[in-house]
């Protein structure tokens, strides 16, 4: 054989083989970045919320981070000022029944940020005995179903209650099987029977509420292999996935307790990309988005056992921007968002999906013309239409119902001209319309109460063609009107006018 063909099929061989190591790298998601340009804190991401209200919160490794779909507000420690969260690195965020933001952090304790007040004080926790709780590295936070707060540290599992701020430890003892397993609480996750897992650096215990003890779930110290379990996440058929470090994809059938592991393989190019893996997410199609380090974003189905692999391309600007992601978090909407180290912010939306069309044709809207569109805590659509009055999409049944003004009923919508829908912190639905009135609808009765102009009334609404509303940090509602600007007020429900100077 001619030697310099010889050379040639070696070449191809070689660039054909290294090639398909990364075949399952995937580019059909755009990724967008947020970084400190945009007034981000700081480049490395340790974790991500959204909050009631449609905030993005973000925890840094300097200050927490809140986010409004337009610019960020930062809380950073303040030298000498007590009520400034006391470490700079955020581990973990969590909003409360009470709507409260907790912050874990690194060194720092335990922190609670008051929306009304806008201020973030620390929390001082005590043992049972009196003895003060300082300078704890908090690595997870979660409030149960009963409303208790629960605490992973460095140093064992901790049961805050909120009303007396008195503290329950529990610990490892390698003497009692029925102990925590670990000290260091990496995670904790409550599935849906109410069962309370938590992730350590050495497997996975699950807690006895009854007797106060643990079993230890996903624990094989012989097993050769790792189980510093990072993350926790329950698919929609009641398994466990959980994330790794050094030790893969372990999923659980908590019923039937099988558990099957899923590591890197060179050979198979469909493999987890990695072994280390430091979080994990879900969507409702059956897609887990699990963070790498060095290994970019792994997106697994649970139906196919396929992997999707996302890494940095200098090429691409719409690439992830870096490799090791350190916390994933996937909105009702099907936004991705990812916190990574010196990366920012990445976040795409499922472009694959592309758009789903809803139209009069199909028997789905009554009206092809859309003024308005807000979606509740349930992620129902509520859209406003120019002449068919106010359509409701409900995700879960996919269907849709209308309601329409009626001459006959006084507590029917007061025009089918809706040029506006909005929902506010109470999740109370206002509809304003063209030249009618500002309503409020009530879902339970599904009946409309009518807030209508009155010329001899100035606490009356000062116009009844409505064109936009808005709710601050305060929940005080504003009111666009075709004349002006008006502020609700609750407890009278009356409004008061903004006046402007006349030019």
């Amino acid at each position: 054989m001619n030697l310099r063909l010889l050379k040639i099929i070696i070449f191809l061989f070689i660039l054909s083989t290294t090639t398909n190591i990364y075949s399952a790298v995937n580019n059909d998601l755009k990724f967008d970045h947020l970084s400190i340009a945009d007034g981000l804190s700081n480049s490395t991401v340790n974790c991500i919320m959204k909050d009631s209200r449609g905030m993005m919160w973000f925890g840094t490794n300097d200050g927490l981070n809140k986010y409004d779909g337009y610019q960020f507000t930062i809380y950073r420690n303040t030298s000498g000022v007590s009520e400034s969260y006391t470490s700079y690195e955020v581990m973990a965020i969590m909003e409360d029944s009470d709507n409260y933001i907790w912050i874990a952090t690194k060194r720092g304790g335990l922190d609670i940020y008051d929306r009304n007040a806008d201020r973030i004080s620390n929390v001082i926790p005590q043992y049972d005995d009196d003895q003060l709780v300082e300078s704890l590295y908090v690595l997870s936070i979660l409030e149960d179903h009963i409303h208790t707060v629960w605490l992973g540290t460095e140093v064992g599992l901790y049961n805050f209650d909120k009303q007396t701020k008195t503290i329950t430890k529990y610990n490892a003892d390698t003497t009692n099987a029925h102990t925590l397993s670990n000290n260091v609480i990496n995670c904790l996750y409550e599935d849906s029977k109410k069962r309370l897992w938590i992730g350590t650096a050495d497997g996975l215990n699950l807690f006895d509420r009854d007797g106060q003890s643990f079993r230890r779930i996903v624990y094989d110290p012989n097993s050769g292999h790792a189980t510093d379990i990072r993350g926790i996440f329950e698919d929609a058929y009641g398994n466990l996935w959980m994330s790794v470090y050094f030790g893969g994809l372990i999923r659980l059938d908590p019923e039937r307790g099988i558990v099957k592991r899923y590591l890197h393989d060179r050979d198979d190019p469909g493999s987890i990309s990695v072994n280390q893996l430091f979080c994990i997410a879900g969507d409702k199609e059956g897609n887990l988005y699990i963070g790498t380090e060095n290994g970019g974003l792994n997106i697994f189905n649970i139906q196919t056992e396929e992997v999707d692999q996302y890494v940095f391309d200098i090429n691409d600007e719409n690439s992830i921007n870096s490799n090791s992601v350190y916390s994933a978090y996937v909105c009702s909407d099907g936004i991705i968002w990812l916190g990574t180290y010196n990366g920012g912010i990445n976040y795409s939306s499922k472009l694959t999906q592309g758009f789903r069309h809803f139209s009069v044709t199909q028997g789905a809207l009554n009206n092809p013309y859309i003024l308005s569109i807000a979606e509740d805590r349930e992620g129902n659509l509520w859209i406003g239409t120019d002449g068919g009055g106010l359509n409701v999409f409900d995700r879960k049944s996919r269907g849709f119902k209308y309601y329409l003004h009626d001459d006959r009923d006084m507590a029917s919508l007061s025009a089918n001209e809706v040029t506006t829908v909005f929902i506010d912190s109470d999740d109370q639905i206002w509809v304003g319309t063209y030249r009618a009135s500002l309503d409020l609808f009530n879902p339970k009765t599904e009946k409309f109460t009518h807030f209508r102009h009155d010329p001899k009334d100035t606490t009356t609404i000062r116009h009844d063609f409505i064109l936009t509303m808005f709710e601050d940090n305060d929940r005080n509602l504003y009111i666009g009107t075709f004349n002006g600007l008006d502020q609700y007020n609750r407890n009278t429900q009356t409004f008061s006018r903004f006046t402007y100077p006349i030019i």
